[in-house]
């Protein structure tokens, strides 16, 4: 009778750990899902940061290139 029960709390605890870890596996996921949508929220927004400011720096050297084409002399060969 001792046997049977010691069996018995032996596939209890075995249970016990079995889901114990599968319910650690799934926060950890959801951990690791939560950091990388922040990550990639973070990133997007840098990349959109970085658009914005990359547009700026572009118009920024079209008006000085077009500037510098009203600047320089223009041959006159009439």
């Amino acid at each position: 009778m001792n046997t049977q029960i010691d069996k018995e709390n032996i596939i209890s605890l075995k249970n016990n750990f079995i889901s114990n870890s599968i319910i650690k596996n799934q926060n950890m996921l959801k951990c690791k899902l939560a950091v990388s949508r922040g990550i990639n929220k973070r990133f997007q927004s840098n990349m959109k940061k970085f658009d914005r400011g990359n547009n700026f720096f572009s118009v920024g050297i079209s008006l000085t290139l077009s500037n510098l084409r009203l600047i320089t002399p223009q041959d006159d060969n009439d």
